[in-house]
């Protein structure tokens, strides 16, 4: 009688023969890359993601307007119909359905809405996809924030193995925009404050202060899918030019003034320009906040795209993620430990081309097979 695999084929060939597995991806990553991916055709959901649960909220309206649900933390503000939800852009956008806000606090906070019906097939929590069901003529507003939610931040920093005060430090970092007000808002010396920002960014492996926020930012997010085309995505999400878009990704990835003039074939003094614009378009005041924002944007867009289905959301206190930066500084690479704490560990590499949850029962046979060896 045939064995019925349990798992997908790339998991169950791991778990039936894990040392020829290993062989295979040793001897020829590029060709075991392939046959995955040939595998999971028409599974794969490269433009989802998995969200912290801290990192998003939500206002549902039903078919006249009314506020019938919020969800999450209270950064969005507080209204009562859509109309008034509306009122409070304080940005122009590209997109239709883009709206930019003033949030309680006086910051900027971003979100897309679209009708309830065309929003069933998003990754959202249980209770508002519930609302969102039962008002299928109403509205949806889902929004992000990187700077307002302060427990997916401390997370995030936590994931890469900070000390309590660069924690803290990098989280007044990413809420201000930058050291010196990092230190005003901490209480800090500035002198601690740029000690434990170089700490930092040495263990991410960030090489300045704008992608360090965009890390730790990102991370706070959960897992976000690749986006190849960052730019074209800005322009479409946010009211710059092709040009500015490609500048703000740039200074957001880390890259210098003089490194992005000389990328884009530029004068340093166009660049110049060029931000100044930007910053002034987008109420930032410096290339720290830009980058959280161009996070945001990224992950708004993400979030709202259809999956087929619920994927799920990252929960710290249960998930235990952490990260590692690639040699590159450009990009991280996340990992749980699902061991228990008297046995062998049981290390899980996520995958931001699938950016699935791992099923539960590859993590029990997990388990299993590693603490009977």
């Amino acid at each position: 009688m045939a064995k019925i695999p349990f798992f997908e084929p790339v998991f169950q060939r791991l778990m039936d023969d894990p040392a020829a597995s290993l062989d295979h991806l040793l001897a020829n990553p590029q060709q075991f890359e392939k046959t995955v991916v040939e595998e999971e055709q028409g599974s794969l959901r490269a433009d989802a993601a998995i969200p912290s649960l801290g990192s998003i909220a939500a206002l549902v309206f039903d078919d006249k307007g009314q506020l019938v649900d919020r969800f999450g933390p209270p950064w969005l503000p507080s209204v009562e119909t859509f109309a008034q939800l509306q009122s409070r852009m304080s940005l122009p956008s590209h997109h239709p359905h883009m709206l930019s806000v003033r949030s309680e606090g006086g910051g900027a906070v971003h979100a897309i809405w679209a009708r309830n019906d065309d929003a069933l097939d998003w990754n959202l929590p249980k209770t508002v996809r519930e609302a969102v069901r039962q008002h299928p003529q109403g509205l949806i507003a889902l929004s992000v924030s990187g700077a307002e939610s302060t427990r997916a931040l401390q997370e995030a920093a936590r994931s890469f193995g900070l000390s309590a005060l660069e924690q803290k430090v990098v989280s007044a970092v990413v809420r201000s925009g930058s050291g010196r007000a990092a230190a005003i808002a901490t209480g800090l010396s500035y002198a601690t404050v740029r000690e434990s920002l170089s700490k930092a960014s040495h263990r991410m492996g960030a090489s300045n202060l704008p992608a360090l926020v965009k890390k730790v930012v990102a991370a706070a997010f959960g897992i976000l899918p690749n986006d190849d085309d960052g730019s074209a995505m800005l322009a479409e999400m946010l009211p710059l030019s092709d040009r500015q878009a490609t500048i703000a990704v740039m200074i957001a990835d880390g890259l210098s003034r003089r490194e992005t003039a000389s990328a884009m074939r530029l004068s340093a003094a166009v660049i110049k320009k060029e931000l100044e614009q930007i910053f002034a378009i987008l109420s930032v005041a410096s290339a720290a906040e830009l980058a959280r924002l161009v996070v945001e944007v990224r992950a708004l867009r993400a979030f709202a795209r259809s999956t087929d289905g619920t994927l799920g959301f990252f929960d710290p206190s249960i998930e235990p993620t952490r990260f590692l930066s690639r040699p590159n500084d450009r990009e991280i690479i996340a990992w749980s430990d699902y061991g228990p704490a008297s046995g062998k560990p049981v290390l899980v590499v996520h995958s931001n081309w699938s950016c699935r949850a791992i099923p539960r029962p590859l993590i029990m046979r997990l388990q299993e097979l590693t603490n009977t060896t």
